[in-house]
């Protein structure tokens, strides 16, 4: 269905919305316009879907405009605030991967400690994900089949992301959240893989963490969230840039100080400390995978919220990938379906 066949208030609000978030990027970009042009179909289709999404989108606008009236500085400090402490198998799980003579068995010994993160590991092992062509039921064959790093470092993900839950009474939507991470995941893997990168995985994983950050800040203070969210609206900056008016610090460096504290692999910690400024990176680093896959996951509307924007689309990133425009839209193509698929099979359980 094209665009133009929605019906006219439909297309009317989703210009509306799809403008405001694209509102810091150059349409005459041509990759650019195709997200945008996505984007538009993405955000009619929720229209529809979703008869309450627009009044919401509205009824949240006029918060913000409101909560940004009163909005003074919060006072955090980075280096006090109480971050989560990695489980103990994650712990083992790094001592083993530290050992250059490790075994899968020693790897798979270690995973299996934990029944949550095994049935998670073997949920995702048997997903569409992967299209295996048989049905894998023990950590040990998964290894085998996938490799002991790429299981690790999924094994490692699915860790952290499992440190955090919705915080009560707070608007903070955090289904949002999951299925913005799924859809950086999915997506770094996907362009990884059609540039040829070695070991897409990791980019998978990468996309899964990049904002953690942000959910460590949401345990610190719902307060601070949602105040950035709302700020978010009508600021013509970035998040980080957001987030240092209000906090004088970013999810980035929150990010980054976690994987330090937890000696997580330099190739997480790049994709969390560095997503937001790809320029500042080397042509084909996993921030430069992970800010395309987060562009390419809110033009398909797998944002944070409501009021997200894209980031400035880095040029450079795009063509040092080697993917074409048509290419671009053959990706972003039929993955909306897989992201939803995914997040219901990652989404955290209590």
């Amino acid at each position: 269905m094209d665009f133009e066949d929605y019906p006219d208030e439909v297309r009317s609000k989703a210009e509306f919305i799809v403008n405001e978030r694209f509102r810091l990027n150059d349409r005459n970009q041509k990759a650019v316009e195709v997200l945008y042009q996505t984007s538009l179909i993405c955000t009619a289709d929720q229209l529809i879907d979703d008869p309450d999404s627009w009044e919401r989108y509205e009824g949240q606008r006029q918060t913000a405009s409101e909560f940004r009236s009163d909005g003074d500085m919060i006072r955090l400090s980075l280096k006090n605030l109480r971050l989560p402490v990695f489980p103990q198998v994650g712990i083992e799980l790094q001592q083993v991967l530290d050992n250059p003579n490790f075994t899968a068995h020693d790897l798979a010994t270690v995973i299996s400690k934990d029944p949550k993160l095994t049935a998670t590991l073997l949920r995702m092992v048997n997903s569409a994900l992967y299209n295996l062509r048989q049905t894998v039921e023990t950590v040990s064959r998964a290894v085998a089949l996938l490799g002991s790093r790429q299981i690790s470092n999924l094994a490692l993900g699915t860790l952290m992301l499992n440190l955090f839950k919705q915080p009560a009474n707070v608007r903070f939507d955090i289904q949002s959240y999951w299925r913005h991470c799924v859809a950086c995941g999915i997506l770094a893997r996907a362009l990884a893989a059609r540039a040829h990168m070695p070991e897409p995985e990791r980019f998978f994983v990468a996309g899964m963490l990049h904002d953690i950050g942000q959910l460590a800040l949401l345990a610190a203070s719902a307060e601070a969230v949602e105040l950035i969210q709302t700020t978010i609206f009508h600021a013509d900056m970035t998040t980080p840039e957001v987030e240092r008016r209000i906090l004088t610090f970013d999810h980035m460096q929150l990010g980054a100080r976690m994987l330090k504290m937890w000696s997580l692999p330099e190739f997480m910690l790049e994709a969390v400390s560095m997503h937001h400024r790809p320029g500042d990176t080397e042509p084909g680093s996993p921030a430069r995978v992970v800010h395309l896959a987060e562009n390419m996951a809110k033009a398909l509307t797998f944002g944070t919220g409501d009021g997200f924007v894209l980031d400035p689309f880095h040029e450079e990133s795009w063509q040092a990938m080697g993917i074409g425009v048509m290419e671009l839209d053959e990706i972003l193509t039929g993955f909306k379906e897989k992201i939803l698929y995914m997040t219901e099979l990652l989404t955290p359980t209590r």
